[in-house]
């Protein structure tokens, strides 16, 4: 309601900006109580932690499937 009737649907040019904040801000307070729940209950590691691994991995795959495709490009003589 404020900020279609008060700042008239855009702030700085955004459109609904404080409902997409407002609902960014639920989302890490959700997700963050699921992570502290699973850890102290379940023993998991944190979703950051694993987030943070599964970046890792997929840099280490994008590398090698890299290293792949530049061999079939230049095969060995």
């Amino acid at each position: 309601m404020i900020d279609k009737h008060i700042f008239e649907g855009s702030i700085l040019g955004i459109k609904l900006l404080l409902t997409k904040i407002a609902t960014l801000l639920w989302c890490y307070i959700e997700i963050k109580s699921l992570d502290e729940t699973s850890m102290k209950f379940f023993g998991n590691k944190s979703v950051w932690v694993l987030l943070k691994e599964l970046f890792a991995k997929g840099k280490e795959i994008k590398k090698d499937l890299g290293d792949i495709i530049d061999d079939d490009k230049n095969p060995a003589e």
